[in-house]
């Protein structure tokens, strides 16, 4: 844990490295490669001024993101966690390959005597560097010192009495609008060890990962992924094993339900055969039912059935994993909201 002192010095930093970018420089000329950087900074200038509170630096091949005031905030972490994805989603999306990080830190910016020249350090622009020129793979991290104060200042509670006390307790925390979060119980702690490998298809990613997960209820889970089932997709399905049941979807899109077994009758065990479905392809037939809701939900109609929130826990999940391959032990993922 972070002394009170570090807090308040410190600064949350989106540190974004271009990869292959040497080849690049080899490939096109510089007034192509002027605007490729180019088009790469509008995306930050676009979110510095949609943000207000974040700025960027750039050299070469490098671009930094960092908290223009210091002193750990709430909404700085959720700013720069979800600014970061759509920075490095901006950059992908244009066909350039990345790799970042996000840390929390000393960081000192400003001018020299002559007001000509900019000058930057910090423990927390190091603990970036050093962290994207360690990690071999593309995506972006978030390091334990850009998640943990946010996890120390939103401790788990399991009713809405509790959460109404902590949102009281730490608002005076909070600069602008209301952002405290709290998290259930059973999902406040979550540990995990995850192997990844590209075992037999020639892409910069990987084609295999496997993932163990313990939750702190004491539940245990796994998740296994592969691209290299012969000769074709064999199945995507969950299972859930409990006490007094066990239900698994499977198919190939998750399309029929396999097994509902429990030791009393449910109300919605007369509903499964009508929830199976044939689809011809792995993307089975919900998208169109699902985007009509989206629009629907958008316009105020209906309520989200997976909000935001509930999306952020996927993707907290997924870079855990990662940093997990990469360290080969145990990781602790970013607090995930309920």
């Amino acid at each position: 844990m972070q002394s009170s002192n570090q807090l308040k010095r410190g600064r949350y930093i989106v540190y974004i490295d271009l990869l292959g970018f040497r080849e690049k420089l080899k490939e096109k000329g510089p007034e192509e490669i002027f605007e490729l950087i180019n088009d790469i900074l509008e995306d930050f200038n676009r979110w510095e001024n949609l943000n207000g509170a974040f700025k960027t630096i750039h050299f070469s091949d490098s671009f930094i993101f960092y908290q223009n005031h210091k002193g750990y905030r709430d909404w700085a972490f959720l700013d720069a966690y979800a600014i970061a994805s759509f920075l490095f989603s901006a950059i992908l999306a244009k066909g350039i390959a990345a790799r970042g990080t996000i840390t929390f830190g000393e960081f000192y910016v400003g001018l020299d005597r002559s007001k000509k020249h900019q000058i930057y350090f910090g423990s927390g622009l190091i603990e970036a560097y050093e962290t994207e020129k360690r990690d071999n793979w593309i995506g972006i991290t978030i390091q334990p010192s850009a998640w943990q104060p946010y996890e120390d200042h939103n401790v788990g509670a399991e009713n809405d009495r509790t959460s109404a006390f902590l949102r009281e307790l730490f608002s005076p925390y909070v600069q602008r609008e209301p952002r405290i979060l709290t998290m259930s119980i059973t999902s406040a702690e979550l540990t995990k060890y995850a192997a990844s490998a590209t075992l037999a298809r020639r892409i910069e990613a990987e084609d295999t990962i496997v993932v163990n997960l313990r939750y702190r209820s004491g539940a245990l889970g796994s998740i296994n992924v592969t691209t290299l089932t012969y000769p074709k997709n064999l199945e995507g399905s969950i299972t859930i094993l409990g006490e007094k049941g066990t239900v698994k979807i499977g198919g190939i899109a998750l399309n029929r339900i396999d097994t509902w077994e429990f030791d009393q009758p449910h109300p919605m065990g007369e509903e499964v055969e009508q929830a199976n479905t044939n689809p011809t392809s792995v993307y089975g037939f919900g998208h169109l039912d699902f985007y009509s809701h989206v629009i629907e939900a958008l316009k105020g109609n209906t309520n989200g059935i997976v909000e935001g929130r509930e999306g952020r826990k996927t993707v907290e999940i997924i870079q855990a994993a990662y940093q997990s391959a990469l360290s080969g032990g145990q990781v602790k993922p970013c607090a995930m909201p309920r």
